[in-house]
């Protein structure tokens, strides 16, 4: 469960991306996102929360997070960060992205089953864009609110790779990459 760390000022501009008082509305939804799993699933779940060196300064947690979420949620293990995402991906069955950020473009372009938790109507995607996004949603990689994604969580959790690989999931993530997440199959030697 991987999720972004708050900024600490006001605007950013990636409007995929809350600002100001919307991080707390991020901390929300995601905390309604994982106190709604049922506790087999919990115990599962490896939360990875970015941190950012911004300029070389420190990493800040401005909100909090981590220490909310430790003290609300017992059964959930942190991520130790001793190795990089995709080095720990190998270890795991399924990625639940917060943002749509870096992660996705690498988790989809890499084949790894996904889902990405993103309010369409709250974050705006280009028109030429949206309709990927939209068939990422039908086939369950995206989900809009809590509710959305703790329903598909708790329909594939014991079968993920039968779902992942469904044609239709896999034709709605292939086409998402070709159009923003290029991924050559000689990708060794396509880039240095």
């Amino acid at each position: 469960y991987t999720m972004f760390t708050p900024y600490g000022y006001s605007s950013n501009v990636i409007s995929t991306i809350p600002i100001g008082s919307e991080w707390l509305d991020y901390i929300e939804l995601h905390e309604k996102t994982l106190f709604l799993m049922p506790t087999e699933v919990q115990k599962k779940v490896l939360i990875r929360i970015k941190k950012r060196h911004p300029d070389g300064h420190p990493y800040k947690d401005y909100f909090n997070l981590t220490s909310r979420l430790l003290k609300k949620f017992k059964n959930i293990r942190h991520d130790d960060y001793t190795q990089p995402l995709r080095k720990k991906l190998q270890n795991c069955k399924l990625l639940i992205a917060t943002l749509d950020t870096t992660t996705i473009l690498e988790t989809l372009s890499l084949n790894f089953p996904t889902i990405l938790i993103l309010d369409l109507n709250k974050f705006k995607i280009s028109q030429d864009y949206l309709p990927y996004y939209q068939k990422l949603n039908e086939v369950g990689i995206l989900a809009q609110n809590s509710d959305e994604a703790n329903n598909q969580i708790i329909k594939i959790i014991n079968n993920i790779n039968s779902w992942w690989h469904q044609k239709e999931v896999q034709n709605a993530r292939e086409n998402f990459c070709l159009k923003l997440a290029y991924h050559p199959d000689n990708q060794e030697d396509f880039f240095i």
